[in-house]
């Protein structure tokens, strides 16, 4: 299964790279962050709307600390915050707490550096992997029908993997989340990479009919950051909380909250959402009438995330299916606003990532976060007439279709 991670990508929107299109592997590693900015057939580039952890929490480029005892002084800090965060979720999750289990599963939360021995380093991978299995084992005994316990479980099955059935896990997660249309796309997926147009149109039915989109982003970081929240701290010196925002790429010294979260908005940041190969292929005009009402559907659902990568996903697919109908001028307006907003956020992140934003996104979401940060700096609605600089981005905003050619073909110009 194709996935994009979160972590992926505010660097391209703020102009600091490009990327071509690529089909994204299932468990491809942070180091590709700039190929998993990108979503087979319609994020492009646009899919640059992440914020990065990888980058610098507000995707900055992430500097090294140039004060040697700095640095020394905040690796002392996070070990011994290591530390206490281990000791109270291992207590915790031996009472009885499932939620505190599965932190334990998710965390990175290693004591020790990576060895750089190849044998030794393959060994202390085995391990790890091991003991994560171990622990989401655990979790999964404790809240056998905990979709967030679910969801996360099925992500770290490998497809390639013979092993692991992830159909299995998928039956699974439709079996405890039906209305769920998240948990469709991976049956989108597989029935447009077979051409079983029949089981195409009975997943997009699914996820028309689905009351809600939810891949457990939210869920999963407000999870982790109540865990974490009960866990005393070492209080950080000022140096330290310099070095922190200096390598979290804040453009400010650290809070003692961010400096607790770092782990979470990592976890965050590497979590792989589903793939949406299936959807965007599967509903690129032009369609029959009765594929196009329900390619419709289930934008409309991943529209509704609550992360910016669903937003643009279900805005596009439906600005494209609407080209000329009555109704769209609605879509294209609502597209052009999501542009509107990843443009203003860039240039708020590039003074700095706002004190607070972090725990917000954290516990509310990301696109609730968003909304919250640019109504408080009074840029939550785009000037009349303002289209994005993008050619390809202005012709969808404009005619509801894309640009013929590459991304510097001529676009119509805006209307009078």
């Amino acid at each position: 299964m194709g996935v994009v991670t979160l972590g992926a990508a505010l660097l391209l929107g703020c102009g600091q790279g490009s990327a071509p299109e690529a089909d994204v592997g299932a468990n491809a590693g942070r180091s590709g962050a700039l190929d998993l900015a990108v979503e087979t057939d319609i994020v492009e580039q646009d899919a640059a709307e992440r914020v990065s952890s990888d980058a610098g929490i507000g995707g900055r480029a992430s500097p090294e600390v140039e004060d040697p005892r700095a640095l020394y002084e905040l690796e002392h800090w996070r070990h011994a915050w290591h530390v206490a965060v281990r000791d109270h979720l291992r207590a915790h999750a031996a009472a009885g707490d499932g939620r505190a289990q599965l932190a334990l599963a998710v965390l990175p939360l290693e004591s020790t550096r990576k060895p750089t021995d190849p044998t030794m380093l393959a060994l202390h991978e085995k391990k790890r992997k091991a003991d994560r299995a171990e622990a989401f084992a655990r979790a999964l005994e404790m809240m056998p029908d905990d979709p967030l316990a679910n969801w996360l479980a099925a992500a770290e099955c490998d497809p390639v993997d013979p092993s692991c059935d992830r159909q299995a896990w998928d039956a699974r997660l439709q079996a405890l989340e039906p209305d769920n249309a998240a948990v469709w796309l991976s049956e989108l997926q597989r029935a447009q990479a077979a051409g079983d147009d029949a089981a195409v149109d009975a997943a997009l039915e699914r996820m028309a009919q689905a009351s809600f989109q939810d891949a457990h982003v939210t869920d999963l970081s407000r999870m982790l950051a109540d865990q974490l929240a009960a866990v005393a701290s070492p209080v950080p010196s000022p140096q330290v909380a310099a070095a922190a925002g200096e390598q979290m790429g804040l453009g400010r010294p650290a809070t003692a909250d961010e400096m607790k979260l770092v782990e979470v908005n990592a976890t965050w940041a590497a979590f792989a959402l589903p793939a949406f190969q299936g959807l965007t292929r599967a509903c690129r005009p032009p369609l029959p009438p009765a594929r196009t009402g329900l390619c419709q559907g289930a934008a409309s659902r991943v529209a509704s995330g609550d992360t910016l990568i669903e937003r643009l996903i279900g805005l596009v697919t439906q600005v494209r299916l609407s080209a000329g109908s009555a109704g769209g001028a609605v879509w294209r307006e609502s597209l052009r606003q999501h542009y509107w907003q990843h443009e203003a956020l860039s240039r708020q992140f590039q003074q700095g990532v706002p004190v607070g934003y972090t725990e917000r996104m954290l516990q509310q979401g990301e696109m609730a976060a968003i909304q919250w940060l640019l109504e408080q700096r009074g840029q939550s609605q785009s000037p009349p007439g303002w289209l994005p600089s993008n050619p390809r981005q202005r012709a969808l905003v404009i005619t509801g279709r894309d640009p013929h050619g590459d991304e510097n073909a001529p676009v119509p110009p805006p209307p009078p």
